[in-house]
């Protein structure tokens, strides 16, 4: 058994449109897979990932870090298996 995927998109990514992850989550749901869906403020290529300053809204930053670190606690949570 898989969880549901969580697929985020930020609305000011200019490499990977945001339409993309909307439709790929509107195709899972049609063909009946749950999936959870969220869009960042603020986007891009994720800074911490290169080790660069940040950029944009702190607070954003970590609504955005909360989001996915609460989706894997219970995605892998055993209870939720």
């Amino acid at each position: 058994r898989y969880p549901q995927p969580l697929i985020i998109t930020s609305k000011d990514d200019d490499r990977v449109l945001p339409g993309h992850a909307r439709r790929f989550a509107a195709n899972l749901r049609a063909a009946g897979h749950p999936a959870l869906y969220w869009e960042d403020e603020q986007g891009g290529h994720y800074w911490e990932l290169a080790g660069g300053p940040a950029p944009g809204d702190w607070r954003l930053r970590s609504q955005a870090r909360a989001m996915e670190f609460t989706y894997l606690w219970r995605a892998l949570s055993p209870e939720e298996r």
